[in-house]
Order: structure tokens, then C-alpha cells, then sequence
């Protein structure tokens, strides 16, 4: 965009654009040349904080700088109830939601619900970071006419409001627009009163932010909680759409994604899929749409520092988003013990499979001169092949089968080979192909324990 079009937008003339772009050091070329996305995103701060703040439309939610749920998913499968949204962090998920609720509340007076895991995670500093790039762009200026120009939040609400100068409060919003939840004590959720209970019954969107915890931090019987928690909602009002967004972050088995079937490390980059899950009556008939998130195709604000974390190291493809490496844009939030040694076929004492998420993984124990250890790894063999049927061969998953080399409780089990097994784990000597095969594992024992 050249200046002079940029300054017809915000209804400046150009030289007084320019005056304000040269003071605050972003721009200081003539009238012809092209602004950057970069350096407007750096003007409508600077814009703002003009003695007399001017007008400006904000940058679009549906920008390609940034990711849009709504463009992406809502409006493109309309009949869902939940939005599962997934990709490297940077592409602007947080502050889109948070977009949505407040511009739905603004057209519509419909507040929305915002879950994460802990109250930490929500208080009014916490909320306060997030909420200000919006404030800073002036979208709450903008879609209000000047009524209000920011966000003031008391316990779990948010509210509109204006303030002067100093930061202080001149006038508030009497109802709120956003109400947020930690998990962890969702067992209060009865006592939402929302605006003018006995009046308003709607509430636009539930956000659950952060789906995929750094560290496998799940809360314990998460998926019951979330579930229960909506529930709990939706019992009392209305609810238009249930939207979930996560960082793709190698994890234990995701409890929310567990109960609807889906297997997020089956996507590809860019890749949307709709589940269907059907009922006798047409009215309970479920749909869940998911977005894999190309981080590619969007500017956001990391995307611009991707040169800081180019040293030819794979596993910092899930900060980049390049996604050409064994990890892809998997972030990876913990190391594995690598094989310690190599060794032949003839140093296996036995091995043994185990099953997650439809794949077929063998673990070999071995047995060198000075060591003993597992190796857990990849396996060519298919759930299809009829190996299943060979009794000798010991296989662990938590699909149940009566057949005894099947082991569906590693901890309860008697087996020797499985006490054996233990008795290695114990040690620590228990060793990984990569992050993920670890991650796995661990998974599997913790759910079959």
C-alpha cells in the first residue's frame, strides 16, 4: 500500500501521516513509496498516542497476518459445535478469540466464555497481556465509536470502559462480555450469573485456550471436567459454538481430543477435517471441526523473527513453522533417552509390541556384555497383519482383548517377561527412537497402569 492510500484510510492528510511515522521512527520516505504490514501495524500504536487520538480502522480480524477462526472453520462448516484449532504458536490464535467474543458482544450483546486450566492463568494481569494488542491497535475504540477504549477486568469478568490519560476509569460498561473459567475449579461454574440473568440466555462461544499444556500439566480426569463443565453451561443458556485452541506440542494423549476420537498427529499441514458422530435422532447428531494450521500462511508476529532461531537445529522447526523435519512443527516439551549403544539381532533377548492410536510399536530388550536396557522403536507391522493372532508374542494396549499375551494393566500383570519388563523400566533403562515414540510409551503405560 502506498503512503498517500494509507493516509486516506486514516483520514490524515499524507504529510501529516508522514510527520507522525518520522517522529516515532518508523517511516521516512516520500509519499509514493509502500508502507510494510510491519511498519503499519508500528503506526496505528504511534497513531494512537496522538494528542488527539485519530480515527483509524484497525487492521481486519480476518487479515492474513493473522489466523481467523471464523473465516477458517465457523463459516465453512456451519453445522459444528466444536472448532478444534491447531498449529506453532505465533499465528495469533489467543488474541483472535478474543476478538471474536469482544466484536460479538459489541454487535450483539452476547458475552462469551473463556476456559483455561488454572486461576493463575486468569487473573487480571494474565488477561491484561492479552488483552493488550487489541487495546493498543484500537479495535475496542473503533468498534465503539469512542465510547470505550479498553478492558477492565474484575475477578473472572471483563468489561468494557474508558480511561483518560493517567489510566484511570471514566466510565465502565454495567454488563460484561467475557466470563472466564479455570478448569480446575469448575465445579462453581453453577454460579455464573451472566448479564441480566433472567433476560440473557445466550451465551455466542465458549474458548478453551491452550488445549495442548507445556509439560503433559493435565489436570486429573481433565476430559470429564471440561465435559462437565460445558455441560454445566449449556444447561442454563444457550450456546452458539464451543471453539478449542491449542499449540502443537508433543504431548501424552490429549483427554478432550481422546473422547471425540481424534488422533491430531494423523494431520497433515493446512489439512481441515469434519467428524461426524451419529445418533438414532437427528437433533443429537455431532459435528467437530479441526484445523491443522499451516503457520505458513500467515504472517502474525513471530514469522518475523524466524531468522533468530535459524541454526539448522530441526527441533526449532516448531518455532518456525517450517515443518520439513522429523518433528515438524511439533514443539517438543521434553528430551528422551536416545539408544545408548548399538547391538545386532542376536543381543535381543525378546521383544515385545505395543499399540497406540492405531500404530504398532516394538520394544526390544537387550541384553550386552556390561548392559542391559529397552529400546522402544518403529515397527513395519500393520494392526492388519496376521501376527496379532500369534499368542506368543507379547502386546500391550488398552484395547481390551481376553487373550493372555494381550496385557491391558502393565502394573497388575504377573507375567515374568512383564515383571522382567518392570524391573528394567525401574532402572531407567528404558530408551527411545525419538520424542515421539516417548511420548507414546509413556502415554500407553499410564493409561493401561
Amino acid at each position: 500500500m502506498r503512503v498517500w492510500e494509507y493516509a486516506k484510510k486514516c483520514n490524515l492528510k499524507t504529510k501529516e501521516l508522514i510527520r507522525i511515522l518520522d517522529e516515532n521512527g518508523i517511516y521516512n520516505k516520500g509519499p509514493q513509496s509502500t508502507i510494510t504490514e510491519d511498519e503499519i501495524q508500528k503506526s496505528l500504536i504511534a497513531i494512537q498516542q496522538e494528542d488527539t487520538p485519530i480515527e483509524i480502522e484497525p487492521v481486519e480480524i480476518n487479515s492474513k497476518d493473522y489466523y481467523d477462526v471464523n473465516t477458517e472453520l465457523i463459516q465453512l462448516y456451519p453445522q459444528a459445535n466444536f472448532y478444534v484449532c491447531l498449529s506453532p504458536r505465533g499465528v495469533g490464535k489467543s488474541t483472535n478469540g478474543l476478538l471474536l467474543a469482544l466484536k460479538t458482544y459489541i454487535d450483539e450483546k452476547c458475552p462469551s466464555v473463556l476456559i483455561r486450566r488454572r486461576d493463575v492463568e486468569l487473573d487480571a494481569g494474565k488477561l491484561g497481556e492479552i488483552f493488550g494488542e487489541i487495546i493498543a491497535l484500537g479495535y475496542i475504540k473503533y468498534w465503539t465509536q469512542g465510547k470505550y477504549n479498553s478492558v477492565h477486568t474484575i475477578g473472572m469478568r471483563s468489561y468494557l470502559c474508558k480511561r483518560d490519560e493517567d489510566g484511570k476509569i471514566v466510565e465502565k460498561d454495567k454488563e460484561f462480555f467475557l466470563y472466564a473459567i479455570p478448569l480446575a475449579e469448575s465445579g462453581n461454574v453453577k454460579g455464573i450469573q451472566l448479564n441480566k440473568a433472567e433476560e440473557q440466555k445466550f451465551v455466542k462461544y465458549i474458548i478453551f485456550d491452550e488445549l495442548i499444556p507445556v509439560d503433559n500439566s493435565y489436570l486429573p480426569n481433565e476430559g470429564n471436567l471440561f465435559f462437565n463443565c460445558v455441560s454445566s453451561i449449556i444447561r442454563h443458556f444457550s450456546v452458539a459454538k464451543i471453539i478449542l485452541f491449542g499449540n502443537t506440542i508433543v504431548s501424552s494423549l490429549n483427554p478432550i481430543l481422546a473422547e471425540m476420537n481424534i488422533d491430531i498427529y494423523s494431520f497433515k499441514l493446512g489439512e481441515k477435517r469434519l467428524y461426524k458422530y451419529d445418533s438414532e435422532n437427528e437433533e443429537d447428531i455431532n459435528y467437530v471441526a479441526v484445523h491443522f494450521i499451516d503457520k505458513k500462511q500467515y504472517k502474525g508476529v513471530s514469522s518475523k523473527n524466524n531468522k533468530y532461531f535459524n541454526f539448522g537445529n530441526q527441533k526449532l522447526s516448531s518455532i518456525t513453522g517450517e515443518g520439513d523435519s522429523e518433528y515438524g512443527v511439533w514443539e517438543l516439551n521434553k528430551d528422551f533417552n536416545a539408544k545408548p549403544r548399538d547391538y545386532k539381532k542376536k543381543d535381543i533377548i525378546f521383544k515385545f509390541y505395543w499399540i497406540y492410536s492405531g500404530e504398532v510399536y516394538q520394544g526390544d530388550v537387550i541384553q550386552l556384555k556390561d548392559c542391559r536396557f529397552i529400546y522402544n522403536h518403529k515397527t513395519k507391522k500393520k494392526l492388519t497383519d496376521g501376527w496379532l493372532d500369534e499368542q506368543n508374542e507379547l502386546i500391550f494396549s488398552d484395547i481390551y482383548d481376553p487373550r493372555p499375551n494381550w496385557i491391558n494393566s502393565f502394573r497388575a500383570c504377573k507375567l515374568k517377561r512383564v515383571q522382567k519388563l518392570k524391573e528394567i523400566i525401574n532402572q531407567g533403562k528404558i530408551y527411545y527412537q525419538n520424542a515421539w515414540v516417548s511420548t507414546y510409551f509413556n502415554a500407553l503405560v499410564d493409561n493401561i497402569s
